[in-house]
């Protein structure tokens, strides 16, 4: 997770600030979980073995998702009343990326709530030889499952906010550099407040 922020701030601008059509939908979603799919495998208990095969299933599944639920969102939006609204078009991103998150981590850990993860003694802190907990591995899921809803969700929608009220009360730059920096800026911060915060929440 040390990376996260300097992986996620052009994923970030991406997501919520570029126009939501088609193919920025589809390319920003798959870039975001494919980086999310590796966290995901890599942080995992790895009390059961995955082999290349079922990885690279695992893989296609939450990238296919991802873009899916993001261009079913979008198509929602489009519908509504409220589609021209700048801060509801942004319900998009957001739902696509939250919504996907999940099915990433579900497809990169489902083996760890069916068959269990290993469990550590509550006196000595140590491994318990052979055991593993179905109940612990679900928890672990569903734990993690909503931080990954909870760190988008300011990162959809800080940013278009912030870049809203600097633009009607003329603190946007003017240049084409400035607005990117400015852009930049509100990302990193809206994401370095966004992972701690979400990470907590599970102490």
């Amino acid at each position: 997770m040390s990376y996260f922020v300097p992986m996620n701030v052009p994923i970030a601008i991406g997501l919520s600030l570029s126009t939501p059509t088609v193919v920025n939908v589809a390319f920003w979603q798959f870039m975001n979980q494919s980086y999310n799919f590796g966290v995901n495998f890599a942080n995992g208990n790895k009390s059961n073995q995955v082999s290349n095969q079922e990885l690279a299933m695992k893989f296609l599944i939450a990238v296919t998702s991802s873009i899916t639920i993001g261009l079913t969102a979008k198509h929602l939006i489009s519908k509504s009343r409220y589609r021209d609204n700048y801060i509801f078009q942004r319900f998009s991103p957001f739902l696509g990326v939250s919504g996907a998150n999940v099915v990433n981590l579900l497809t990169a850990r489902y083996s760890d709530t069916v068959h269990g993860i290993t469990v550590k003694d509550s006196k000595t802190g140590e491994i318990i030889p052979d055991a593993k907990s179905p109940i612990a591995g679900k928890k672990a899921f569903w734990q993690t499952a909503l931080s990954r809803v909870l760190i988008p969700l300011p990162v959809s929608f800080v940013p278009p906010i912030m870049i809203t009220l600097a633009t009607k009360g003329g603190f946007l730059p003017k240049s084409a550099i400035g607005s990117h920096m400015f852009n930049i800026g509100v990302s990193t911060a809206t994401l370095m407040g966004a992972l701690p915060l979400a990470l907590a929440c599970f102490p």
